[in-house]
């Protein structure tokens, strides 16, 4: 059992079935705080961020790694906002949205205006910073979250361009 607040309920009660036409009438305790106490049976659910939950969207709780094939199927059938977040720049991936380095993961935030639920990929030279943005951005409640596994080396091994100096 876990104490949580009103605004997961709704979300925890849609994510253990309960609020999903389960046949189940269990119905959380509410406390002396105003939260409620219920036993999702997903040790997971619980540790997902209160923005998270609130977002209203589908995603996922772990960074997912994209090969360079994936990302760019990804790229050809929707428009996912691609940072570079290398440091210091050695260039992007065709379609890249903007530079923030990895470090400034509340820049990256800012960027994405806060929302939780923008479709993220972040790209570094090898995959080591973006993944470490990638991780932290998830730790902070955002769900839908991708990075280049291998970077731009291995975008480039796959046979995709990378530009350099602004576009060349």
């Amino acid at each position: 059992m876990k104490l949580v607040t009103r605004s997961r309920v709704a979300a925890l009660l849609l994510l253990s079935g309960l609020g999903c036409g389960s046949n189940t009438s269990a119905v959380p305790d509410v406390g002396p705080d105003g939260g409620a106490t219920i036993d999702t049976g997903v040790a997971e659910i619980e540790s997902v961020d209160a923005p998270a939950i609130d977002a209203g969207c589908n995603g996922w709780k772990t960074l997912k790694r994209l090969s360079p094939a994936e990302l760019a199927s990804l790229m050809a059938t929707s428009d996912p906002i691609v940072i570079s977040v290398h440091v210091p720049y050695e260039g992007d991936i065709p379609g890249t949205d903007t530079a923030i380095p990895f470090s400034q993961v509340d820049a990256v935030e800012a960027y994405l205006h806060d929302d939780h639920c923008a479709d993220v990929v972040l790209v570094c030279m090898s995959g080591g910073m973006s993944q470490s943005a990638g991780n932290e951005l998830i730790k902070r409640g955002y769900l839908r979250v991708r990075d280049l596994a291998g970077g731009m080396l291995a975008w480039q091994a796959a046979g995709y361009p990378v530009l350099k100096d602004g576009g060349t």
